[in-house]
């Protein structure tokens, strides 16, 4: 069984740069998901060499029924 997965691993990954596809699967051990679905889904989104500590875009435009991050901490935002 894991030696078919790494064979999947291996065939996805010829089709990519060997530095892409190092980052790729640097980011998936690095995130606690080093399966051949999470690689090839930081590959096809382009995560490879994205910055771990930036926030990713919102698909969204914030509006007053948003809340953010400090909502969710002990407390609140109206404590």
């Amino acid at each position: 069984m894991a030696q078919a997965s790494a064979k999947g691993l291996l065939r996805l990954l010829r089709g990519y740069p060997e530095t892409e596809a190092e980052l790729a699967c640097q980011r998936a051990l690095m995130i606690g998901s080093p399966t051949r679905e999470s690689v090839e889904s930081i590959l096809t989104k382009g995560l490879a060499r994205a910055d771990v500590g930036t926030e990713p875009e919102m698909s969204y435009a914030p509006h007053a029924n948003l809340r953010g991050p400090e909502a969710f901490r002990v407390g609140g935002i109206d404590e």
